[in-house]
């Protein structure tokens, strides 16, 4: 309602995650706030409370407090991690000077309690797998463009899930960012109506799917495999690293022998020999199809074995159209919908009997 929201945590908790929207006027920068925690812990509320004044004091006081997290607003909404001291300090200051203003009843973490619990309902989900290299993100961008609902988990995330996931060089969100962001674009889904979510193996890069999204996921009553030729997989690698390189990541060998050091106890010392000389050759299409067959296909196809009769596969023609395995995607549901939920028979019409005279 025009409120402006304010977090009064430190800065550093600020930057790990914040309520979007929200204006950080830290109550105690991160140092300040260590100093009163271990003051609370070891000598209790009232000599923390004396400590975070007197600091306060040192920075102008609570006037300037006050002036820097209400601004020229005239509604206020302020929370801190629990909504205990900080937040009730900053809104018994903010009523003296007749702000309206409210509190965030449990503070930044009972707002995270209800992000997680709107992945208790929503849209059934679909889950779009399928090797490495299958081209499932293309899939999820056209089934996006035909006016589908889509959760991309990897857009979301900044990764492209396996260990060279990162070669565009982009920053991760923290583990509560990328949940926030997972739980606004959940929140804004029509529950009418699936959503496509590409399958991961709980974890996109070093951030950790939402447990209960997981849960769904690993749930869905349809998986569509998508499978395509190893010829199409290779070029697609391919592709995405060209557009990395044309995107100016730079350092891109080095994060390949990163992505490649990540992977070597599993592929084995030969193998990894192997990879490694492809690179310093400069043949990444030897390397990309050796990595698929002796190490990503493997750990995907026992992955998917675990899902059992719910998965449907569609099989992409060479050359590789999104458009046209998007479509396939949606009649495979369809299909197996129909099987499961036929419609209901139609109702012969009948004539009513006589009237009596």
């Amino acid at each position: 309602g025009g409120a402006r929201c304010v977090d009064v945590r430190s800065p550093a908790e600020f930057a790990r995650d914040a309520v979007p929207g929200a204006h950080s006027a830290p109550l105690f920068d991160d140092a300040e706030r260590a100093d009163v925690g271990k003051c609370y812990a070891k000598k209790g509320r009232d000599e923390a409370m004396r400590l975070g004044l007197a600091k306060l004091r040192k920075k102008g006081g609570l006037g300037a407090l006050a002036e820097r997290v209400a601004g020229e607003a005239k509604i206020v909404g302020v929370y801190c991690w629990r909504g205990g001291l900080r937040s009730g300090s900053v809104a018994w200051l903010l009523a003296r000077r007749n702000v309206d203003v409210f509190v965030l009843d449990g503070g930044y973490r009972a707002y995270r309690r209800h992000l997680r619990e709107l992945f208790e309902e929503g849209p059934r989900v679909i889950v779009v797998g399928g090797r490495t290299g299958v081209g499932k993100t293309r899939v999820l961008r056209a089934l996006a463009a035909k006016n589908h609902q889509v959760l991309d988990l990897e857009a979301l995330a900044a990764h492209r899930g396996s260990a060279f996931g990162d070669l565009k060089g982009a920053a991760q969100p923290s583990n509560a960012a990328f949940e926030t962001k997972c739980a606004w674009a959940w929140r804004a889904l029509d529950a009418t109506r699936d959503v496509f979510v590409e399958d991961e193996e709980g974890h996109v890069g070093r951030c950790l799917v939402p447990p209960a999204l997981y849960a769904r996921m690993r749930a869905a009553p349809r998986v569509v495999r998508v499978d395509a030729s190893d010829a199409a997989r290779v070029a697609h690698l391919l592709e995405d690293y060209a557009e990395d390189e044309a995107a100016g990541a730079g350092g891109a060998r080095a994060r390949l022998d990163a992505a490649l050091a990540l992977v070597a106890k599993r592929l084995g010392p030969d193998d990894t020999a192997r990879a490694k000389g492809f690179l310093d050759a400069g043949d990444l299409a030897a390397c990309a199809r050796l990595l698929l067959a002796r190490y990503y296909d493997k750990l995907y196809d026992r992955h998917l074995g675990r899902r059992g009769d719910a998965v449907l596969a569609v099989r992409a023609a060479d050359p590789f159209d999104a458009d046209a395995v998007a479509d396939a995607v949606v009649a495979a549901v369809s299909r197996a919908d129909a099987v499961d939920f036929p419609p209901p028979p139609p109702v012969e019409a009948t004539r009513p009997p006589p009237r009596a005279p």
